[in-house]
């Protein structure tokens, strides 16, 4: 079951969407809203559909951005089926595994007690520690970007970034 507890099978239906589209080969057109809130109107060839982290993304080829990219599907809207097709390369989405060339950081997060919720749904036990205060230190890699950005200002005031300073940096400009 692929929706949510209020889904009308719109979800479901998106994913089928999706699904046909990768395996006729053709490549599709999707309005976007990022993990920070812009919203972008795309062209891509979709290569596979991932599930990790409690999530289904689409690997495809964004030809409005000329790179490989990762979708959230959950987050795309308006999903159409062109007739155009595209040729698949080689490695690329075709049956191998995608290599995911976008570069790792290491990251340390305090994040509050009320949170540690989140934690454990989105990374497990492995990379988290029980302070004394109640917070929880993480230490984890993620790949660097706008993602990132979003990705940690989505827990508010209830996360602080202790290194790398260069990314503690960022997230305080853009809190301010």
């Amino acid at each position: 079951d692929f929706s949510d507890w209020n889904s009308d099978g719109s979800e479901r239906e998106k994913f089928h969407t999706l699904k046909n589209a990768v395996l006729d080969a053709k490549v599709i057109r999707f309005d976007y809203f990022s993990a920070y809130g812009g919203q972008t109107q795309r062209m891509a060839e979709p290569l596979k559909m991932v599930f990790k982290g409690q999530g289904w993304y689409l690997l495809a080829f964004c030809k409005t951005k000329n790179d490989t990219r990762f979708f959230k599907i959950t987050r795309m809207r308006a999903v159409t089926v062109t007739e155009e097709t595209f040729e698949r390369k080689a490695g690329a989405g075709s049956g191998g595994d995608y290599v995911y060339d976008k570069k790792m950081v290491p990251l340390v997060l305090q994040v509050d007690e009320q949170l540690c919720f989140r934690l454990y749904d989105e990374f497990g036990g492995d990379h988290m520690v029980k302070n004394k205060d109640g917070s929880f230190t993480v230490s984890l890699e993620l790949p660097e970007g706008e993602w990132l950005y979003g990705y940690i200002l989505s827990y508010g005031e209830h996360a602080r970034v202790l290194s790398p300073e260069n990314i503690r940096r960022e997230i305080e400009k853009r809190l301010s």
